[in-house]
């Protein structure tokens, strides 16, 4: 027996709403970063940047590329840190006010002088001289000649039995007239320490030397 055909099919219903989602979970924490690798050496300065010396017994050499700046250093300094002491080899120009806390100065020893003595500028300003035999003439070598500069160059007198001053003075050979505190020339006296200082003003063209004495008993 056949069948019928089969009746239209009815409409679907609506869906329902979504339901409303739930929290996010907490997120974890970040892991760990790993370590950073080991720096390379230090970078030395060009022009006038820094350079931050923290390795002992390293050669720093600090040079000025930028030869135009009117502020730009003459030459190269070379610095060695050892730890605790940082040494500064070559001329060092400070424009501005320079502090410091203490000052060491290198002191040479020139034990009998005679009456001729030359005082080599580059070893040194500051000359301790003993067994004494009588007034000198000190010929100072090295001094810079740049002109309107000043220089004070002390000279450590050890006195025997009879006091002697330096009374003739040179730079670079050629003589120097020397200019003496209150106009009037020294009174060394026996068996004391004497300080001759020499204050020397280069103008360009020529020197200028005042002298102060002192005996120290």
């Amino acid at each position: 027996m056949s069948t019928g055909p089969q009746g239209i099919q009815g409409y679907q219903g609506i869906q329902g709403q979504q339901g409303i989602p739930g929290p996010t979970g907490l997120q974890g924490p970040p892991g760990i970063q790993g370590i950073a690798g080991l720096p390379g050496g230090p970078t030395g300065s060009t022009g006038p940047g820094f350079t931050t010396i923290t390795t002992p017994g390293t050669n720093y050499v600090l040079t000025t590329a930028n030869s135009s700046s009117s502020n730009a250093a003459v030459g190269n300094a070379n610095l060695t840190f050892d730890g605790s002491a940082l040494t500064v080899t070559g001329n060092t120009s400070v424009s501005g006010i320079l502090g410091v806390q203490e000052i060491q100065e290198v002191v040479v020893a020139a034990p009998s002088p005679g009456t001729a003595y030359t005082a080599n500028w580059a070893n040194g300003d500051i000359f301790y001289m003993t067994s004494l035999s009588g007034n000198m003439t000190v010929n100072i070598t090295n001094l810079p000649t740049t002109a309107n500069r000043n220089y004070t160059v002390v000279f450590y007198l050890v006195q025997g039995g009879t006091g002697y001053y330096i009374n003739t003075l040179q730079v670079a050979g050629t003589g120097v007239t020397i200019r003496f505190q209150g106009a009037a020339t020294p009174s060394p006296t026996a068996n004391v320490v004497s300080t001759q200082t020499f204050m020397l003003y280069y103008s360009g063209s020529a020197w200028t030397a005042l002298s102060t004495f002192a005996n120290f008993a």
